[in-house]
């Protein structure tokens, strides 16, 4: 389980914490590149060593690099602007696309993931929040990822927004933040403009396949 602490202090902390066999201590992790606000990190394990999907453009993947004293420290394995060669240091300040969800595996391969990202738009300068569904590979020959042209949300009623709002800068939002696999669907809870929630299950043919090339 992951969570971060949210914009109330700056900067904000991510924690990770095992539930499973059994709980392990509260971990803050941590990258000398981060953010001053972070939104989410999406964890994996790659032969049994701690990784972390940390952007997806540019995309950025992190390794862990020592653990003590309740805390996670990770360093950069890999990072690519996906239009053009190594990380765009604007890209990187002011994203339009965030990790929404953790990440879930699809199929045999241990290596290939689903998760849904959260796009950004600005319409007369607010700000509104969709889903897209996102493609990530974690196979010998490197990593990769594919975007769906689609964006997802909650209904056209919830793009015109909720009263009463908790950000006077956001108009609307759906936000997604879980995921489960089971066969050949995803189960996504979500929430609606901060004021409502929300469960769909969508087929894993709505997500894009792997990419014909690793990065």
């Amino acid at each position: 389980m992951t969570f971060n602490t949210g914009h109330f202090q700056r900067p904000n902390n991510i924690y990770l914490v095992r539930l499973s066999p059994e709980p392990s201590q509260l971990y803050r992790v941590d990258y000398f590149e981060r953010r001053n606000i972070e939104k989410n990190w999406a964890f994996f394990l790659r032969d049994g060593v701690l990784h972390a999907l940390y952007d997806l453009d540019p995309l950025t993947v992190l390794r862990e690099s020592n653990r003590r004293d309740g805390v996670i420290s990770f360093e950069r394995l890999q990072a690519r602007n996906l239009s053009g060669e190594g990380p765009d240091p604007k890209a990187s300040k002011t994203p339009k696309l965030t990790i929404g969800t953790q990440l879930a595996g699809i199929g045999s391969s241990p290596d290939s993931y689903v998760l849904v990202a959260h796009r950004r738009f600005y319409w007369r300068g607010k700000r509104i929040y969709l889903g897209k569904p996102v493609r990530f590979d974690a196979g010998r020959d490197g990593f990769s990822v594919r975007f769906s042209p689609d964006v997802w949300a909650h209904s056209l009623s919830a793009l015109a927004g909720s009263k009463p709002k908790h950000n006077p800068n956001l108009l609307s939002c759906t936000y997604f933040s879980g995921i489960m696999v089971s066969n050949d669907h995803a189960t996504l809870g979500y929430g609606v403009n901060d004021v409502g929630h929300s469960i769909a299950q969508i087929p894993l043919s709505r997500w894009p396949k792997a990419h014909s090339s690793a990065i």
